[in-house]
């Protein structure tokens, strides 16, 4: 038996890292990749707020970064099956 933690990869932690820093914020639905941040919540410092916003937005430039290099071996698949005109 393992941990959770032990089977996940980038792109799934940084998933988790996200969903965290959401519910930080006090987001309480599902969070998707549309979910937009939420309002600073009443008695939580400005510059708290402003940090973990900065952090959601970096996450989220991390994630995009792990799809990219994940989807770089499916795309040139692709492309050398269908080369662009």
């Amino acid at each position: 038996m393992t941990y959770a933690t032990r089977n996940t990869d980038d792109q799934d932690r940084l998933h988790i890292r996200r969903r965290k820093l959401f519910r930080r914020l006090g987001e309480k639905g599902s969070i998707d990749r549309y979910t937009r941040i939420p309002r600073r919540p009443k008695g939580m410092w400005r510059s708290t707020y402003d940090r973990i916003k900065k952090q959601i937005i970096q996450t989220e430039m991390d994630l995009d970064d792990a799809f990219m290099v994940s989807s770089g071996p499916l795309i040139s698949r692709i492309l050398k099956r269908y080369p662009p005109a």
